[in-house]
């Protein structure tokens, strides 16, 4: 078939119970004019099985299946690499679209150059698809198995469409958090864009970074309707770490198992700002200003932790 419009790029690995009704839910697209590339990082399940199951039920899926395992970040890339698209989009084999996705996230690109991404807002699904139930109490939404997820909102939406480029590094840096980020690094990309970039690098806040590139380049655009829907069990990626030092070293080893372990995962994600503030293509005056805002990011990050390392101990102390 001719080079597609869109091109999804699915990694997986023993994805069987949930790919099914994602596929389903990508060739439900009412736009369609895409490619959807599955790199299998060598499953030992039925998943090579549906996947050329439905490659031959529909031309535009190509399964490719590598021989040995890779790391989570690198199977990411290789289904970039391996896509063909003007846009692009990474999608998980456990989310859902809604049928207008595609088509409203391409409409905005076609008509808007200065726009890179485009997100929608998205619901949060538990494995059987039905809404994660929210705690008022907590004022999260809490999973069927403990897992605390921030409510999705609009932080920096309107920062992040700005012109200005700074505007937008600063709005990605201290607004996007969470689970927030999925909105836009599950969204549709220009390929071209994502190809000058050095994509996830691999640790910990890898997506965030490839986010602040893109920010330094261009526009981030939201669709205000619900078209994606991130779906959260146990086995998903981040899995219930949670935002703690521990929880982080244990995703650290989980994104790079053959990396030594390092008490300081996070330390990655500065040197990646740094590097991509390095590599943009700004003023020198630009880019310490950049600099600066990554410096003070880093301080109220610290903050944040030893507020709340004393209300633990406070806690404690108040239990004995």
């Amino acid at each position: 078939m001719n080079d597609p419009i869109v091109s999804i790029g699915m990694p997986v690995y023993n994805g069987e119970d949930l790919l099914s009704e994602t596929l389903d839910s990508i060739l439900a697209q009412t736009f369609a004019n895409f490619e959807v590339v599955i790199s299998d990082n060598a499953s030992t399940d039925a998943t090579p099985q549906i996947c050329r199951a439905y490659s031959r039920r529909d031309q535009r899926i190509r399964y490719e299946r590598a021989d040995l395992g890779i790391s989570i970040p690198n199977n990411f890339k290789r289904a970039f690499h391996l896509s063909h698209g003007q846009y692009f989009k990474w999608h998980a084999h456990d989310d859902l679209l809604h049928p207008e996705f595609l088509s409203h996230c391409v409409t905005i690109l076609n008509g808007d150059p200065t726009t890179l991404v485009v997100g929608t807002r998205y619901g949060l699904i538990e494995t059987d698809g039905s809404a994660v139930p929210f705690d008022a109490k907590l004022g999260k939404f809490v999973t069927s198995y403990g897992e605390k997820i921030s409510v999705p909102g609009r932080a920096g939406t309107d920062a992040l469409a700005s012109g200005d480029r700074l505007t937008r590094f600063r709005s990605m840096l201290f607004d996007v958090r969470g689970a927030d980020e999925g909105k836009y690094i599950f969204g549709l990309i220009r390929s071209e864009a994502l190809a000058a970039t050095r994509l996830n690098e691999g640790y910990i806040g890898g997506d965030k970074v490839l986010l602040a590139r893109l920010s330094l380049v261009g526009r981030f655009t939201e669709v205000t309707d619900e078209l994606f829907f991130r779906r959260y069990h146990p086995g998903h990626v981040a899995g219930a770490e949670g935002d703690t030092w521990l929880g982080h070293i244990r995703l650290a080893k989980k994104l790079e198992p053959d990396r030594p372990l390092t008490p300081f995962p996070l330390a990655r994600q500065v040197s990646g700002y740094l590097r991509a503030i390095s590599d943009a293509n700004i003023t020198r005056a630009e880019k310490v200003r950049c600099v600066a805002m990554v410096v003070e990011k880093i301080a109220n990050v610290g903050m944040e932790r030893v507020q709340q390392l004393s209300a633990r101990i406070r806690a404690a102390v108040a239990r004995r």
